[in-house]
Formats: C-alpha cells, sequence, structure tokens
C-alpha cells in the first residue's frame, strides 16, 4: 500500500471510530489546540447548553468570565444550578500574601451570589472556618481549611438533566483552555450521571467531603453500549490502590502523562513492570518536577530504566493531564484519567474522581496525545562516575559525570541541575576534560560553555560519533547537598548539529542520603562499589559481587535487574570509546545475567 493510501485509509478509520464514539454518546477532548480549532472551554459551553432543567457542578475552580456567564444565563432560563468549588477559589484571596478576605468573595463567584445561584465550597463548618491550617496541595498553592478538612474538593465534573456527564482534569479557567495541556469527555449515560450526582448530592447536601464521605464502590461498575466503565472517588475508594491493580495486571505496556505524581505504590509497579519486559514511560510537568524534587518518582523512575521525561513548551502553561494508559497495543487497552494526582494527598485527602474506560478507540485518542507530547529522545548517555555515598547538606569537592554520544554526533548540551538542590553557591564551578591516547586532557579553557545557577549549557562541542572523540567528563566542584535525603537527577538534553535538544532517554540519578538510614546506605555503597569495578575493569571480582547480592542478600534494596542493565549502558560506552575484546566478553555475561534475573523474576510472580 502507497503512504498516501495508508494516511487516507487511516484517516477514514479515525473518522469511522469517531461517529461510533459519538453514536454512543462520548467525546473526548484535548487542550490546547490550533488557532482555529475547537477549545477546552468552547466544547465546555456547548455541552453546559445541553441543560434543560438542573446542572450540577464540582470544580476546583472557575475563574473563566464566559463560563460564568453562561451559569447566570441558565439561571435566568429557570434552570436549578447547583455549584460547589474549593474553598481558596471561594473567598477573595491576595495573592501575594495568600491571606483571604473572609467578607469578599472570589470575582467569580459574587456575580453567581448575586444572580441567587447556590454556590458552595469545601468546608463542613463554613461559618467557623477563618482558623488556616496551611498546607501545600496538589495544584502547588495553599489552601485554607477548617479543623479536621485537610484536602481539596479538586473535582472537575458537571452533571446535566441527570444524564449528561462532563469530566476529565479541565478546571473551568482561561488557562485551562488556552494554555495547559488537559483532557476532558462528555458522555451521555444516565447510570453514569446517577453515579457522579450521587458523589455531588453526598458533598453538596450532606457537606460530606473527605474522610467523611461513604463509598459506594459496589454501584459504580457499568456498561456504555459495549464499553465497560468503572467510577472510583477519592479518599473513599482508594483510587491510587486501583490505578496500581491496572498496573500489575498489565500485559503490554503502561504510559502516564502526569502533572503530580509522588506515589511510591504505583512508581514500584512500573519499575516491576519494566523489569519484567514491558514498555513503560511517562512524561512529568516541568513545575511540579522542580518543587517536588526526591518526593516525586521522576528519580526512581530514571535510575531503574523507566524513560521518562519533563514537559517543557515555550508558548503553553502546565502539563495537566492525569493520565494512565494500560495495554494500549494490547488486547485489553484501558485508560484512566481525571482529576486525582497520583499522590497521598489526592488519594487521602482530596475529593477526586477518576474514571476507567476499556476500549479501544478512547485508549487510542489517548495513546495519540501521549505520543504526541513525548516526542523523541536523544541515544547520548551519561552517567556519574563512582563516588562515595553523599549525604544531606554535605559539601562535594568533585562530581564526576561522564557523557558518551552512544554513536551520535553531539554539538550542544543542556544539564539542569537537580530539583529542589536549591541555588549553586559562588563556589561552585566546572572543569571539562576530554581523552586523548587514553587520558584525560583539561579543555575547559577553549569550550563554549555557560554555567548558571539552574544549568550548564555547552555548545560547539563536536563530539564524535565513537571512540575518544566521543566521550565529554565534566566535573563538578564545590557543590552542595541538600537537606532533603532522597533521589536526585540531573536533567540532561543533547542536540546533534542540525536537530533539535531532546532529553536522554536515562537521566543520570544521584542518592543523597540520611546517615542513620542503613539500608539505602547499603544499597548506595553496593551499587558504587559494583560501578567502580567496572570502570577499573575488574570484571571478575565484579561478577562475584553480584553473585554475592543475589545469593546473601547484603546489597539492601539494590534492584539487580536494573543494575544490570545500567551496568550494560557502562560497558557499550567503554567498548565505544575504546575496542576493548575483554569488555566485549563481559557485555554478553551481562546480557545473560540481564535474561537471567529478568525470568527469575517473572517466575517468581
Amino acid at each position: 500500500m502507497k503512504i498516501s493510501q495508508l494516511i487516507k485509509a487511516c484517516a477514514i478509520s479515525l473518522l469511522i471510530n469517531t461517529s461510533s464514539l459519538q453514536a454512543k454518546g462520548i467525546n473526548v477532548y484535548f487542550g490546547p489546540v490550533e488557532q482555529g480549532e475547537k477549545r477546552l472551554d468552547q466544547h465546555f459551553l456547548k455541552f453546559f447548553s445541553k441543560a434543560k432543567t438542573t446542572i450540577d457542578a464540582a470544580f476546583y475552580e472557575l475563574r473563566d468570565e464566559n463560563i460564568m456567564r453562561a451559569f447566570i444565563k441558565a439561571h435566568k432560563k429557570g434552570i436549578k444550578i447547583r455549584l460547589i468549588v474549593d474553598s481558596h477559589n471561594f473567598y477573595l484571596r491576595n495573592h501575594d500574601t495568600l491571606e483571604f478576605d473572609y467578607n469578599k468573595h472570589n470575582k467569580f463567584i459574587q456575580p453567581l451570589l448575586d444572580a441567587g445561584i447556590e454556590v458552595t465550597y469545601d468546608l463542613s463548618s463554613k461559618k467557623d472556618s477563618k482558623e488556616q491550617i496551611e498546607i501545600t496541595d496538589s495544584e502547588n498553592t495553599f489552601a485554607n481549611v477548617n479543623k479536621g478538612r485537610s484536602g481539596l474538593m479538586h473535582n472537575k465534573f458537571c452533571v446535566l438533566d441527570g444524564k449528561h456527564v462532563w469530566t476529565g482534569s479541565y478546571n473551568l479557567t482561561d488557562t485551562g483552555a488556552h494554555k495547559n495541556e488537559n483532557n476532558a469527555i462528555s458522555v451521555t449515560s444516565t447510570k453514569l450521571a446517577e453515579i457522579y450526582t450521587r458523589e455531588f448530592n453526598e458533598m453538596f447536601e450532606d457537606s460530606a467531603f473527605g474522610i467523611s464521605s461513604p463509598s459506594t464502590i459496589d454501584q459504580q461498575k457499568i456498561t456504555i453500549g459495549d464499553i465497560p466503565v468503572e467510577v472510583y472517588f477519592a479518599p473513599e475508594d482508594n483510587p491510587v490502590g486501583k490505578i496500581e491493580e491496572e498496573m500489575l495486571s498489565a500485559k503490554e505496556s503502561i504510559y502516564f502523562m502526569q502533572f503530580a505524581m509522588t506515589s511510591d505504590e504505583l512508581g514500584t509497579a512500573m519499575i516491576d513492570k519494566r523489569n519484567e519486559g514491558l514498555k513503560v514511560k511517562g512524561i512529568f510537568d516541568r513545575m511540579l518536577y522542580r518543587s517536588t524534587g526526591p518526593y516525586a518518582e521522576f528519580s526512581r523512575l530514571t535510575r531503574n530504566d523507566v524513560p521518562v521525561i519533563v514537559y517543557e513548551s515555550p508558548i503553553r502553561g502546565k502539563l495537566h493531564h492525569k493520565v494512565f494508559i494500560i495495554d494500549a497495543e494490547g488486547e485489553n487497552p484501558r485508560v484512566i484519567f481525571g482529576s486525582l494526582n497520583a499522590s497521598k494527598n489526592g488519594n487521602k485527602s482530596n475529593d477526586e474522581n477518576i474514571i476507567i474506560i476499556r476500549d479501544k478507540v478512547i485508549t487510542q485518542k489517548y495513546f495519540d496525545q501521549f505520543n504526541k507530547l513525548f516526542g523523541r529522545l536523544s541515544r547520548v548517555t551519561a552517567g556519574f562516575k563512582s563516588q562515595k555515598p553523599l549525604f544531606i547538606e554535605q559539601d562535594i569537592k568533585r562530581m564526576t559525570l561522564i557523557i558518551s554520544t552512544n554513536g551520535v554526533p553531539t554539538d550542544q548540551l543542556k544539564i539542569q541541575f537537580p530539583a529542589r538542590w536549591g541555588e549553586i553557591n559562588k563556589e561552585a564551578s566546572i572543569d571539562i576534560y576530554r581523552m586523548k591516547n587514553g587520558r584525560q586532557i583539561k579543555t575547559t579553557h577553549k569550550e563554549n560553555f555557560f554555567l548558571s545557577k539552574r544549568d550548564i549549557v555547552l555548545r560547539n562541542l563536536d563530539l564524535k560519533r565513537k571512540g575518544e572523540e566521543a566521550l565529554l567528563i565534566i566535573k563538578c566542584k564545590n557543590f552542595k547537598t541538600p537537606s532533603i535525603p532522597g533521589f536526585y537527577n540531573m536533567y540532561i538534553q543533547a542536540k546533534s548539529r542540525t536537530g533539535a535538544l531532546y532529553p536522554l532517554k536515562f537521566q543520570p540519578a544521584l542518592q543523597i542520603i540520611d546517615p542513620e538510614n542503613s539500608d539505602i546506605i547499603a544499597e548506595e555503597t553496593a551499587s558504587n562499589l559494583l560501578i567502580n569495578k567496572l570502570y577499573s575493569g575488574k570484571y571478575k571480582s565484579f561478577f562475584s559481587l553480584v553473585k554475592k547480592c543475589e545469593q546473601d542478600d547484603e546489597c539492601g534494596s539494590l534492584n539487580l535487574v536494573s543494575f544490570i542493565k545500567r551496568a550494560i549502558r557502562i560497558i557499550n560506552q567503554k567498548i565505544l570509546i575504546k575496542n576493548d575484546p575483554e569488555a566485549k566478553d563481559v557485555l554478553k555475561q551481562l546480557k545473560k545475567y540481564k535474561a537471567y534475573f529478568s525470568s527469575k523474576k517473572t517466575n517468581n510472580l
């Protein structure tokens, strides 16, 4: 088949599939869109216009003048409207001081109240809610809560006339429609509307927010046409536990787009599935990646060979999706999305919802969006040379980063320092070395680079495909480790002379240790010792220690499957630089170990 015919066939198939979904009363939306295409706010207003008798809406935030006017217009038509927002989007807040004026309302809420629309918020004791408890919420803001309420009303759903439902990650804001990456779905189904209306009534009529909300999980599995659908609410239904269950049952792949993900359970599930041979990769939002630092799963995932990237756009806003795509290419494709950020607060404190849809066409739409945002990765590799364990608030005299082109001629590197390390001190500096005749030659004075508080940018590198000219050594001096223990990583992007900057498939990670945590020290000490033996060519001793780690369990929680993959990259780097026959034999042995450990883990499941 010719390419033009294939494109035409795909387009026809897409139209047929989309028409099939619309016939079932289902529409899927993404934003932002190109100029001339319908935005999320326009899709929502079209959905909203279907209302004839009732509108029940639960949205974390309303900050869009056109949608505010649509609420007032519907109210004037005699439609009964009930609206719930989060507490700190109900009152007027000074965005500089983050203080609330409890005598004034948010400028988008006051006109609704003046019109006579019923608007409430997520404090169970509304009259006595002025006592402030400062917490960091999943939207990276500060919330005001009363005693006994430490979460957010973070939903983004709407039910019209008891039969039309809207849900997703989209807040009713101008940035939510025009700038942030978001998704939403509209469904015509009385059964789905009944599920969301029951949850709405618990909040609006009974003031049952957070842990006080009862679970009706046995009534939340339905079929729309021939499509199985499940709905779970937080905190009462433990939606993160359900997501973990879906991950552990994956057969082919797991992909994710997450504004904020700090759930260790989900990180562990994805690492386990990656070690079983499944395709696992994901996208994090840049702002939350930097603010959550070691609490996020990014460093842990990249350290365990899960390709993850940070969403960055010079013209758009946040990656606000909360999406997991399971087995998109398999026999049981499903997609999980909604308002829930995969975090402890999201799961245990906030009022949230997720929806699981088991349908190939809908899952493919989300998978297409994932592929569009994930883009390309660079094959360039980078890693820290073996060093002693790093402890919290430690002055590092020298930290060596080794970069290899891995067969890709490289002209530019952008190396972002780890998130949450704070500002780099004035004494911090770097030295750059290249290899010549087996020796490191300092070339700092010849290199075109810029060192800032957040990153290093190196240009005109002219690194070659292989040999010594494929290698660059960067020695960072006088850096200070952060006060919070955990995994941290550099975020590196590489560019050829004619291409764009692409993130590395795996980012070099460091673990900062609390000296009192002996288990973590055992893991990191074993890892550093093994790496040191590889770099120094002590291969016999290396394999002896690997066997000891497996048999005696003296290496803490070191994941041998992930570590062997890391060792393979190091040996490949050595072969690329110097055609070492012994290293080639080691590579063959490492691949056998990889197959052995992977099969052993699978058989133990």
